[in-house]
């Protein structure tokens, strides 16, 4: 269960603020070091299990570390609700009676990847179900905006730049918040924004919803995970209720918890499927008698998460001759090198780097099934309601499974994946002297072993049982 924990962030003097200034840049560096490594190898070495021998020679010092981190972090967050307190709301928020007056406004903040603006459909469903006639506006990272634009849940949909160097962020990103409120300025404020990540925040979207005005301010504790409570130590400050708790939960889920703080009934919540546009025509001919299988070859920003792309071309081989299957590759710009290397089956349709992520969507909505690792095109491919196989090794389908009628989930676990020993408690739990991440981040290995344990006959079997079970248009 998510615990609500409410309460104010406490004023500081100036001389308060002075001394959490000089530390400042010290905050930025040790942030900056430990967001580049922040891995369980070599630096933030998780602990063992309770029950293990004495301290190992330089766990004592790691957790020093971390203690060290978690005070700087929480001064530099001090200072920046110190610096922006005239811009947050200040009054209490009833949504009943708001609602008896005029619409509710509602900001929900996702600056993160494709595929987790995509697990926020589920929030906004219930957002939806629960307030029928408010007014949501959704914060995403340049870019993505194109992707949640036809989206009927969504009354406004707004771009935020969140690149920067790692070791700038603390800097950088609170000055483009600022600079963003101060172009605001004139605007009606929200009423309840939402900070939707259950992970670390890292782009400090904690402080864009702190900015926003916002009477209500809700988010997903800092203490979600060991992890978490190091790198978004005093975060919880930004907000005016808090939910979550040390369980495995999947993002979806927790995200989606964020309405109990303001909604006294229990809606039952399912995943919002984007309806599909019937006005425009399949873009993907069928060239013989078959389905049409998108495969993406893409393993987005990770290494990890690639399988091989010559088991690719041996599966769409194998879907081509056994099923009389269309194939058609999608990817970035990044994957159509790689998807030129090897050979495909005849009529195959290479769109590899050459879509939009507006394209990308009308390009699913005309095939009949989709294979890809934990990328974003694999999130969208479920959200719109195509039978999805997906690939999975680095990270936790548990927590990032992409959510849908009809999605199989391949997933080969190995010793040194986050999700075995030291990491979670029972497969349901973070272990409270884990802090490393939800998902590898470097393998210890010259290749991800986790991704080529999956082969080629394990996942044409996935792919025909999930079109058979598909009924048939």
């Amino acid at each position: 269960m998510f615990a609500v924990t409410v309460g104010a962030a406490k004023p500081l003097s100036l001389r308060a603020a002075s001394e959490f200034g000089c530390i400042t840049c010290v905050a930025m560096v040790i942030y900056g070091r430990t967001m580049a490594s922040g891995t369980s190898r070599p630096g933030l070495l998780p602990d063992p299990p309770a029950g293990y021998e004495p301290l190992r020679r330089g766990q004592l010092g790691r957790r020093l570390k971390r203690r060290l981190v978690a005070v700087l972090l929480r001064g530099h967050a001090r200072l920046l609700r110190f610096a922006a307190r005239p811009l947050a709301g200040r009054s209490t928020v009833e949504l009943p009676e708001i609602e008896r007056e005029r619409q509710i406004r509602f900001l929900v903040i996702r600056l993160d990847e494709l595929g987790d603006v995509l697990l926020t459909t589920k929030l906004l469903s219930a957002i939806r179900e629960s307030y029928p006639g408010c007014s949501i506006e959704v914060i995403v990272h340049t870019g993505l905006g194109a992707i949640l634009r036809d989206n009927p849940m969504i009354t406004n949909v707004s771009e935020f730049d969140v690149a920067a160097p790692r070791l700038l962020r603390p800097l950088l990103l609170p000055l483009r918040m600022l600079g963003w409120r101060w172009r605001r300025r004139g605007m009606p404020r929200p009423d309840v924004a939402m900070n939707a990540r259950a992970g670390p925040d890292s782009v400090y979207a904690g402080f864009l919803t702190f900015v926003s005005g916002a009477p209500a301010r809700l988010a997903i504790t800092e203490h979600a995970t060991p992890r978490k409570s190091v790198l978004n130590a005093g975060f919880d400050g930004f907000y005016t209720a808090t939910a979550g708790s040390r369980r495995l939960v999947h993002e979806a889920d927790a995200s989606a918890s964020l309405l109990d703080l303001v909604s006294k009934s229990h809606l039952p919540l399912g995943q919002a499927v984007l309806k599909p546009d019937t006005s425009s025509p399949p873009v993907v001919p069928r060239h013989s008698g078959g389905p049409r299988i998108a495969l993406c070859v893409s393993g987005g920003h990770s290494r990890l998460k690639r399988w091989p792309v010559e088991r690719f071309a041996l599966l769409a081989a194998l879907l081509s001759e056994r099923l009389s299957a269309t194939i058609v590759i999608v990817g970035s710009g990044d994957d159509a090198a790689r998807a030129a290397k090897v050979q495909w089956p005849a009529g195959t349709v290479d769109l590899a780097g050459k879509t939009s992520l507006a394209e990308l969507k009308t390009v699913l909505r005309s095939v009949d099934a989709y294979v890809g690792a934990d990328v974003g095109p694999t999130h969208l491919a479920a959200t719109l309601g195509l039978p999805v196989v997906a690939l999975f090794g680095s990270s936790i389908p548990a927590l990032f499974a992409p959510r849908g009628d009809n999605v199989t989930v391949l997933w080969q676990q190995l010793d040194c994946n986050p999700s075995s020993v030291g990491t979670i408690d029972d497969t349901s739990a973070w272990s409270p002297d884990y802090f490393g991440p939800e998902r590898c981040v470097e393998c210890v290995y010259s290749s991800p072993k986790c991704m080529e344990a999956l082969s080629v006959k394990q996942v044409f079997a996935a792919v025909a049982r999930a079109l058979a079970s598909t009924p048939a248009v």
